[in-house]
């Protein structure tokens, strides 16, 4: 799945017009390198001189934060261990690392409703391969930019690139701040642009990349859904949530991620395959015209 996601990744990064060629060089370049660490590192950490005494939680956790801190001193003036993790693979999280070029998928992130091994292409690819492509894409935004394919802080992006960027992302702000969370309370499209951005281009370089799984196959009917809208609605159901509107109110203003219902609606409103797939029309909740829809990559 990584693997066709990283291709589909370079073909939206060739296909992108308003690129300049030395950067999607660049671009291409650091999905070359890219890696990904998925499921759990090769070699575990040995913890058996961490010393765990019953009933005493305090003690427990400062001799755990002291471990780590003489690991850390001790990999101090040493070349980076690459292989290393930075989270537990019990830690329900993914992210991207610009410094190492890496993407990580923790074992715990790797169950329902994001990744189910019974489940078939198109609900997995909706769910954790369009968190894959959204990790990915932020190699690619304007922090990624920032880091080239080794992991060192040179910008690569031209003043071309980053104003042609800059005018799809302005639309991107302007869709976001419409959306409103709660009565008279709406999403901060500045706040939260960078993971908008890659919300919405991850969803469609997973689409892309499911596409290319099926290899010209035409996707079976299941449960009355096709293959496009199992995927879309795989997508939906990985931003269920239940929260308070007073926690709510409070993630408006200081989360640089959307609520979850917008996650969920924003980029599928921008994709024309979802569009497609559940026919849209003029009028329902979900339609945006075709010139409006926001295309990144």
């Amino acid at each position: 799945m990584v693997a066709r996601i990283v291709a589909a990744a370079r073909v939206a990064v060739q296909g992108a017009a308003w690129l300049s060629a030395p950067a999607r060089t660049e671009a291409l370049a650091k999905l070359d390198r890219l890696t990904a660490k998925v499921g759990y590192p090769d070699a575990w950490t040995d913890d058996a001189a961490l010393e765990i005494c019953a009933g005493d939680a305090f003690d427990n956790r400062a001799r755990a934060q002291r471990l780590a801190w003489s690991r850390l001193a001790a990999a101090a003036a040493k070349p980076i261990d690459r292989a290393r993790w930075q989270m537990s693979p019990l830690e329900t999280d993914a992210f991207y690392d610009p410094m190492l070029n890496q993407i990580v998928l923790p074992a715990a992130h790797l169950q329902a409703p994001w990744f189910d091994a019974q489940a078939d292409d198109a609900a997995n690819y909706g769910g954790l391969g369009a968190l894959i492509a959204h990790e990915i894409s932020h190699a690619f935004d304007p922090q990624g930019a920032q880091f080239d394919a080794s992991g060192a802080l040179r910008a690569w992006w031209q003043r071309a690139d980053q104003q042609a960027f800059g005018a799809r992302s302005d639309r991107l702000v302007a869709q976001y701040g419409a959306f409103e969370a709660l009565p008279g309370a709406h999403v901060d499209g500045k706040l939260t642009l960078p993971e908008n951005v890659a919300d919405v281009a991850g969803l469609q370089i997973a689409w892309a990349a499911y596409q290319q799984s099926l290899a010209g196959r035409t996707a079976p009917v299941l449960d009355g859904l096709d293959g496009a809208q199992r995927f879309f609605i795989a997508y939906a159901q990985t931003w269920r949530v239940k929260q308070r509107d007073e926690l709510q109110r409070q993630l408006l203003v200081t989360d640089p991620h959307a609520p979850a219902r917008w996650r969920a609606d924003g980029p599928a409103r921008n994709s024309d395959a979802f569009q497609q797939a559940f026919h849209t029309q003029p009028g329902d909740a979900m339609y945006v015209a075709p010139a409006e829809r926001v295309r990144l990559w």
